[in-house]
């Protein structure tokens, strides 16, 4: 045998302290989706908050917290521990502190093709709203989120996305709770779906609700699949061609894969700021309502918590954080 051993041996060791590959969070994983201009955050790529990780990186540019910093310090505070964050861009590298709802929505809809094939439980668009004005005719955030959710759960893994309503008034988004007066119109208004009066607009694509006809099928709900992943249009909508049908020929409901919290809980997060939270990152995103109350479609289950509010009944919703939301005379 050929001696090799003037040539020099080179030998590998690993000291790594016995590392070893941390096992998969058994929590459901909540991953935010949303803004921040600040280039130390990984854009357009899931970001895991683990322990130590530090959220200054989703700060603002200028400083201050981001609507994604607000987001992850509400998630934790609500008991979530799986949080991935997703900063939103247009392919081109740019990064935005606040959009258009028309240019959020353009953002989103790139953001959730990247993301279809990524693992979550929940998916959260920060700063999107289900009854968000200012977006081109036939589209709606409810939609989009509920169409994403249905599309990975069918081809990857089942998701569950939840997302918020604008709030009563403007200054209570970052001073303290709205009047009763304001809350109750707040309430009348979601119970209807259309917020145009307050700050936000009408959302009838969400109302499983009414059915003037008394055939059992809802004239103004849109939350349905598409062959061209594009919101029915028609009256009703469900009567639209491009419309799926199950094997049963069933039209496909995706309001199923979404849910739509409303809330005027005050918190105070680690931002230290008092705030009124609407974007459906609170507890709802550990564990949505499973029942609020009974309504004839099932989409429709948790703005029906709204309708029971405006008919002065309160509504208890089971989360990690018991919470029962009523208004004043209930």
């Amino acid at each position: 045998m050929a001696d090799h051993s003037h040539l020099g041996i080179t030998k590998a060791e690993f000291v790594d302290q016995g590392l070893a590959l941390a096992r998969p969070m058994a929590t459901p994983s909540v991953l935010l989706i949303g803004l921040t201009d600040n280039t130390s955050a990984p854009l357009e790529d899931p970001y895991r908050i683990e322990r130590g990780s530090s959220i200054s990186n989703f700060d603002l540019a200028a400083g201050g917290p981001s609507e994604l910093t607000k987001a992850i310090l509400e998630a934790q505070s609500g008991g979530a521990e799986n949080i991935e964050v997703f900063v939103l861009s247009d392919g081109s590298g740019s990064r935005w502190s606040t959009l258009t709802n028309a240019n959020r929505y353009n953002a989103l809809d790139r953001g959730y093709g990247l993301l279809r094939n990524h693992p979550v439980d929940f998916a959260v668009p920060v700063g999107a709203y289900a009854d968000a004005s200012g977006l081109a005719a036939g589209t709606s955030f409810a939609y989009q989120l509920a169409n994403f959710c249905f599309r990975g759960t069918r081809e990857f893994t089942a998701r569950f996305g939840v997302l918020g309503i604008t709030a009563p008034t403007t200054a209570v988004q970052t001073t303290g709770i709205p009047t009763l007066a304001e809350l109750d119109a707040w309430a009348t208004a979601v119970a209807t779906y259309n917020t145009s009066g307050l700050l936000g607009a009408s959302f009838p694509e969400y109302d499983g609700t009414t059915d003037a006809g008394g055939d059992d099928v809802p004239d103004n709900f849109a939350l349905w699949a598409t062959d061209d992943e594009s919101m029915p249009t028609g009256a009703p909508p469900v009567n639209d061609a491009n419309v799926m049908t199950d094997v049963n020929n069933n039209p496909v409901d995706i309001g199923a894969y979404v849910a739509c919290y409303a809330g005027w809980e005050r918190f105070r997060n680690g931002a230290g700021e008092g705030c009124i939270r609407l974007s459906g990152t609170t507890t709802t995103t550990v564990q949505p309502p499973t029942q609020a109350c009974s309504l004839r479609r099932r989409p429709t289950r948790l703005l029906a918590t709204y309708r029971c509010l405006a008919q002065k009944r309160s509504v208890a919703c089971p989360q990690r954080r018991r919470t029962t939301l009523q208004t004043a005379g209930s």
